[in-house]
């Protein structure tokens, strides 16, 4: 009993708790409750209107279109790279790719190419950005968003609401 209660103690808490079941268990990825995001971005003081995207991937040209940074995709490597501040956000199908110093690699099942455009799984960066959310230090979700920062997203507010019209209405704030 005594052995069996120290095996307990340590193990690690967070090795069955991945980010991937902490964001499932905030936002529906099946789309079975959730079927469109309701995207607005407030950039320098100015809100844009809502824009409306199927399912939970936002193109990465909306999301960060207002912002000053250097969006850029590369056709023969299949490469989106958003560049602010000397860093880039690196986002890539490929799995092989590795990322140099100055560059964020974005998990490349956070992320699609569809209809021409790279999307990115919203839910991820609400839950990494939510205003309210308190992540503990070495938290997956607190290190994302210390190495994101450079993006500029001061926070985001998320509004579920699902039952009414099966939309997550994501307002994302950028300094």
């Amino acid at each position: 009993m005594i052995v069996m209660l120290s095996l307990m103690i340590m193990a690690p808490v967070y090795a069955a708790d991945g980010m991937e079941e902490k964001v499932g268990r905030v936002y529906d990825f099946s789309g079975s409750r959730t079927e469109q995001i309701g995207l607005t971005i407030r950039y320098k003081l100015k809100t844009e209107p809502e824009v409306f995207f199927k399912g939970i991937h936002v193109p990465v040209r909306v999301l960060f279109a207002k912002v000053d940074a250097d969006i850029n995709w590369g056709h023969t490597s299949k490469v989106a790279t958003i560049k602010k501040k000397g860093k880039r956000l690196v986002i890539t199908q490929n799995k092989n790719y590795a990322p140099s110093e100055d560059e964020v690699l974005w998990p490349r099942e956070w992320a699609i190419v569809e209809d021409g455009m790279t999307k990115i799984s919203l839910p991820y960066l609400a839950y990494i950005f939510d205003r309210y959310a308190k992540h503990s230090e070495g938290a997956e979700a607190s290190k994302w968003k210390e190495a994101l920062l450079f993006l500029g997203i001061e926070h985001m507010d998320n509004l579920d609401s699902s039952p009414k019209d099966k939309t997550l209405h994501s307002f994302v704030t950028f300094k």
